[in-house]
């Protein structure tokens, strides 16, 4: 019993290694002076005629509903912005330091860098883990991003580059969370999370099980 009492601790410890942190800036490319790359989908990002690169308001969506499923850039630990909730759109962008500067320069390209004053801390995300949300893209396509550059403090500090659901970098890692389904396209957030993916979780998981089988 005692055995099956710790495996099942090993399984919790894996799934979600909680830290919290603050996110201060994101760069994916777009001029000379970048580091990062663009996000970009293999097919269209979906911009709502009613919106444009920041998150709409919750009386608006009320009024356009389409805007709930627009594509945008944030940084919020709450997640998108939806009819009872407005998500917390960057305070700058570069180049230029311009609400027009950079981001979507083409239909299936996400880019620029944003930052906002002070960070965002993190908080519960939809992997289990803590994490801010940097975009949310709804595309018909498949999504890819091998350099999300991040600046970030806390319990992980420093600036680091992230690929798309790939694997981590210094405790971080980007990841993409299907909300839901539209008829514009699948409606994604793009999270700065500390939680690894769940075929990782499981591995660690089986990893422990395996350590407590060969101590028996």
């Amino acid at each position: 019993m005692t055995k099956l009492i710790a495996a099942a601790g090993i399984l919790v410890a894996a799934a979600g290694a909680n830290a919290a942190f603050t996110v201060n800036s994101v760069d994916l490319g777009g001029d000379s002076a970048s580091f990062g790359s663009p996000i970009t989908t293999s097919g269209t990002y979906y911009q709502d005629a009613f919106g444009n690169n920041y998150p709409p308001s919750a009386a608006f969506i009320g009024v356009f509903p389409t805007l709930q499923d627009d594509s945008y850039i944030a940084m919020d630990s709450t997640g998108g912005s939806t009819a009872t909730y407005t998500a917390a759109g960057p305070g700058g962008s570069t180049p230029g330091f311009g609400a027009t500067m950079g981001h979507f320069s083409d239909a299936s390209t996400l880019t620029g860098g944003y930052f906002t004053g002070g960070g965002v801390a993190s908080g519960n995300d939809p992997f289990g883990g803590n994490g801010v949300m940097i975009a949310q893209l709804t595309t018909d396509g498949v999504l890819t991003g091998d350099n999300i550059r991040v600046n970030t403090q806390g319990d992980f500090t420093g600036t680091r580059s992230l690929a798309l659901n790939g694997a981590d970098n210094g405790g971080l890692f980007a990841r993409a969370f299907a909300a839901r389904s539209t008829q514009q396209g699948m409606v994604y957030e793009i999270w700065i999370t500390d939680a690894p993916t769940p075929g990782a979780a499981a591995v660690l998981g089986l990893a422990g099980l395996a350590g407590i089988r060969r101590r028996r």
